[in-house]
């Protein structure tokens, strides 16, 4: 004995440079007895692996023990979760099991504005993406034995967009308005309109909201649009002034010889701001 080592043939250990001269052998895993005993044995688990080997039936009796240290590869599990995101929004964490590593590399394929960081066997990739797109990264595992990659995949989407009304009209009571529009982008329609006067509605085509109707309720009317589809959430919003001009009858209606004082008849109203010119009185 003194030249022989133990060579390690996944998933073989053999103990080489024996002479031809016979021996015994007793293999030994983490300091327990196996039971095997022959020149070579197959293994499955990591660990600590011994053998003693001997021959007292030769002329030169002598014995002797030789090591080996298995020590398991470097894994990781699957992404936590693969979300969709909107664009500079906080994304929800992703997180990825590890076991015998002891940190990870440089990250690939992350978006801009996430990051990945390593701690007690888990990676977690946090951060608030900045461009829009599908994201496929890798983030190598450092470790003593092989080589093992996390990968995954985060889509980031454009937030859906809207524009100011076209024009925030002062109308009479059961008179149409002039169709408000907004122009919307990524959104695919709207949701329940809240806030419009009685008898005006509000739809959506080829990434414009249209708002028509003849308004039967008189008020000021703040109205909002919720956007459906792309990602975020998003309000068409803006103005409409319905105004109701009432007038009573007159206070009397007077009969009087010519040129004579007339007792002043009058007429309430209410909505309105002024008078136009008068028709119909005599001179």
């Amino acid at each position: 004995p003194g030249g022989e080592y133990i060579d390690f043939y996944m998933p073989t250990l053999v103990l080489s440079g024996i002479p031809v001269t016979s021996y015994n052998y007793s293999w030994y895993y983490n300091s327990n007895y196996t039971g095997q005993t022959s020149q070579s044995i197959s293994v499955s688990t990591p660990g600590s692996y011994s053998v003693i080997f001997d021959n007292y039936n030769a002329n030169c009796q002598a014995n002797d023990i030789r090591n080996v240290l298995i020590i398991p590869s470097i894994s990781a599990g699957a992404a936590s979760q693969n979300p969709t995101t909107c664009i500079n929004t906080a994304m929800p964490q992703i997180t990825h099991s590890t076991a015998n590593a002891n940190g990870i590399g440089s990250a690939t394929g992350l978006p801009p504005g996430v990051s990945a960081s390593w701690s007690n066997n888990t990676i977690s990739i946090n951060g608030t993406p900045t461009s829009i797109g599908t994201f496929n990264y890798s983030i190598p595992l450092t470790g003593v034995c092989g080589s093992a990659s996390a990968t995954g995949t985060i889509s980031v989407l454009p937030k859906n967009t809207v524009s100011a009304a076209s024009s925030s009209p002062v109308v009479c009571i059961n008179t149409p308005i002039s169709t408000i529009t907004h122009n919307t982008t990524v959104a695919t329609g709207i949701g329940a309109a809240s806030g419009l006067p009685a008898g005006v509605s509000a739809s959506w085509s080829s990434n414009t909201i249209y708002i028509s109707g003849t308004p039967t309720a008189s008020g000021t009317f703040n109205y909002s649009i919720p956007l459906t589809g792309g990602c975020g959430n998003t309000n068409a919003t803006g103005t409409i002034v319905v105004l109701s001009n009432t007038v009573s009858a007159a206070s009397s209606s007077p009969s009087l010889v010519s040129n004579t004082p007339l007792t002043a008849i009058k007429h309430t109203v209410t909505g309105a701001s002024a008078m136009g010119s008068a028709s119909g009185l005599p001179p």
